[in-house]
């Protein structure tokens, strides 16, 4: 049993990705109970790691966003509480961009 909740719960994290229009609050809250779930089934993964794939289940229009983010080094340095923080201050840039 414990095998199958484990699968579950690596599952979730891996296919793990934001809908059409959902807002970056949205999309943390779902993450972080994943991240949640993870850690409390002893499921090791690195600051980066969850910081990359959160930022690459964003849509299109933060293309740019993820690109500045991954070559200035952020990434490792942001505690995913900042990188949700950040996000949802950039949503409406990244809106306007869209429209």
């Amino acid at each position: 049993m414990k095998d199958k909740r484990l699968t579950s719960v690596v599952n979730e994290f891996d296919t793990f990705t934001t809908t059409p229009g959902e807002s970056v609050a949205s999309a943390s809250n779902r993450y972080r109970i994943i991240v949640n779930n993870v850690t409390a089934n002893g499921i090791v993964r690195t600051h980066l790691e969850y910081n990359i794939k959160f930022i690459n289940s964003l849509g299109k229009g933060w293309r740019n966003v993820k690109s500045c983010l991954q070559s200035n080094g952020s990434l490792k340095k942001l505690k995913l509480y900042q990188l949700f923080d950040e996000r949802q201050g950039q949503e409406s840039n990244v809106a306007e961009t869209l429209s």
